[in-house]
């Protein structure tokens, strides 16, 4: 990912220090999961070569959180094994 200034310190939720700082952020309150959010700085994938690794960088700079609410599926990988 690219590096870029942020805000926060070690003593808020959006915790950053020059060499540490927090992967995920996610808040929901039983009962009213359709109001949950949560952020995290990259795609869901952790592999680095993924064309989604990154996916999610561009709004955890600009600190714009993602609704938790469970919808419709968007992308689908298969594994096919070819005989």
């Amino acid at each position: 990912m690219p590096r870029g200034p942020l805000p926060g310190d070690s003593y808020i939720p959006r915790i950053q220090l020059s060499n540490f700082g927090a992967s995920q952020r996610f808040v929901v309150a039983l009962g009213e999961e359709e109001q949950g959010y949560f952020s995290m700085p990259g795609g869901q994938s952790g592999h680095p070569f993924s064309l989604y690794y990154g996916s999610g960088h561009a709004d955890w700079v600009a600190n714009k959180a993602t609704t938790f609410c469970l919808g419709r599926l968007r992308t689908c990988s298969r594994s096919i094994k070819n005989i």
